[in-house]
C-alpha cells in the first residue's frame, strides 16, 4: 500500500503535484497529474511517474545537462 511521505510542491498550470510516497518499503518521487472531483478535491490520475532514489538522480542529472537543447525545442 502507497503512503504519503511528503508533499513538495505543486505546479497550478497544470495540476501537476510532487511527492514523496512509500510503497512497501521504499521510497519514490511521485510526479503525477491530478483532476478536480466531484467532492472538489484533488485526485490522482494515472498520468504520472514515480522514480526511486537512483531513477530521479539520473533523470535530474540527464535534464540538467540537456536544459539548453530541451529549452530550444519547446
Amino acid at each position: 500500500m502507497e503512503e504519503s511521505a511528503g508533499f513538495i510542491g505543486e505546479i497550478k498550470s497544470g495540476n501537476i503535484r510532487i511527492n514523496v510516497n512509500k510503497f512497501g518499503s521504499s521510497m519514490y518521487l511521485d510526479i503525477r497529474k491530478y483532476f478536480t472531483n466531484a467532492e472538489n478535491q484533488l485526485s490522482p490520475t494515472k498520468k504520472g511517474i514515480s522514480l526511486n532514489k537512483e531513477q530521479f538522480l539520473e533523470v535530474l542529472e540527464f535534464l540538467s545537462a540537456k536544459k539548453d537543447e530541451i529549452i530550444k525545442l519547446l
